[in-house]
């Protein structure tokens, strides 16, 4: 049986490592990994050896997108081309069915691919709400071009059903991050700092900022709002780590290397850290700002504070998940209490270790997955 995984960042590359790993170590699965996107870019790090080494054995099949710091017309427009190499390669492969995660642009463009060309789609963390990007359309319309899901909480599998997706192609076993999160960090803080150039200070933000469509004022007026409250918070270093590859990006990054140069003994730009890295990177830090989604799936998970920054994780599950607005003294103030406060508790996981050995025995148990699909109502 042959499975297609598609990775086109360091974001998505992470959690999907385990699953991967887990596929290649069945018997009669051959993996391929479809890699695109800013793993190919020596822009934002090149991060195609770093992150897939820790897939495990599989062939790896390199699709250019063309994406450097595109507008929104050179997006969609790269996109086009982007699907000319993509069908060629899947058509290549020919593989029995495949897995993608999440909600970026391009991986709606994979997702269109394999439904155009029969093969069964298998998303991993549908279901979910993030209303300041368009992400939260592209991640439904993945959805609703997917056979087989893979949810990380059963509040997103109750939406899929709402979305007429049948019950019995969602699962639900616990959040495949909680798979990364090893018992000691691999990374000590000492080795941290010598590899990817930073300082740490008498405390320590990790800060990440993407382009969120929807935020009102942009993205832009929130990190200018954040650089300075974190400016006024006494004795504390920020590492910064890079932008995705968004049409804000630019500006964002511009940004943020600005603020870098003017404050070079406390404020650091990382392009990179690798997804092993990021996540010791939390675990050492004194509290993590920003709109990531890691601060919604992976902070929680190894216990460090968290200010969530603009509308981009506006509509998770749970409390303290709306964003803060552009208000450099609410951020400020939000940031002194997080690191004035005890650290949080690590948060336990259902399934925690096993997630994506459920996740890759479902696969296998279900397959041939089907194509055909009708909309579920009770």
């Amino acid at each position: 049986m042959k499975i297609a995984v598609f990775t086109s960042t360091r974001a998505d590359s992470g959690i999907l490592a385990p699953v991967a790993r887990a596929l290649a170590a069945m018997e009669d699965v051959e993996v391929h990994a479809l890699a695109t996107g800013t793993h190919l870019n020596g822009q934002f790090g090149h991060t195609l050896e770093q992150e897939l080494s820790e897939w495990g054995p599989l062939e790896i099949h390199e699709i250019p997108l063309g994406q450097e710091f595109l507008t929104e017309i050179e997006t969609a427009k790269s996109l086009g081309v982007f699907q000319v190499h993509l069908a060629e390669t899947l058509a290549s492969i020919n593989p029995d069915s495949a897995v993608v995660l999440g909600d970026r642009t391009e991986a709606l463009a994979f997702a269109f691919s394999c439904s155009i060309l029969g093969i069964p789609l298998i998303h991993l963390h549908g279901g979910e709400i993030s209303m300041g990007a368009l992400d939260d359309n592209h991640r439904h319309a993945i959805s609703k071009l997917s056979s087989l899901h893979f949810t990380s909480s059963e509040e997103a599998s109750k939406r899929l059903q709402l979305m007429g997706e049948n019950p019995t192609s969602i699962s639900y076993f616990g959040s495949i991050a909680s798979d990364r999160i090893p018992h000691q960090p691999i990374f000590t803080k000492a080795k941290l700092a010598k590899q990817f150039g930073f300082s740490w200070g008498e405390k320590t933000a990790v800060v990440t900022m993407h382009g969120a469509k929807f935020d009102n004022p942009s993205t832009a007026a929130h990190l200018s709002a954040l650089l300075t409250a974190v400016d006024r918070v006494e004795g504390l270093n920020v590492v910064f780590t890079g932008p995705n590859a968004d049409p804000e990006s630019q500006q964002l990054r511009a940004m943020i290397v600005d603020y870098c140069k003017l404050h070079q003994s406390k404020a650091f730009f990382v392009e990179s850290f690798g997804s092993q890295g990021y996540l010791d990177m939390l675990v050492h830090s004194d509290i993590a700002i920003g709109n990531s989604s890691s601060l919604i799936h992976e902070a929680p998970l190894v216990g460090v504070p968290a200010v969530l920054v603009g509308s981009r994780q506006d509509g998770r599950e749970g409390k303290d998940k709306t964003g803060t607005g552009a208000d450099p003294k609410e951020i400020g103030n939000l940031i002194s209490q997080k690191l004035s406060g005890p650290r949080p508790a690590k948060q336990t996981q259902p399934g925690s270790g096993s997630v994506a050995t459920l996740i890759a025995k479902t696969i296998y148990a279900k397959s041939p997955i089907g194509l055909q699909k009708g909309f579920w109502t009770e």
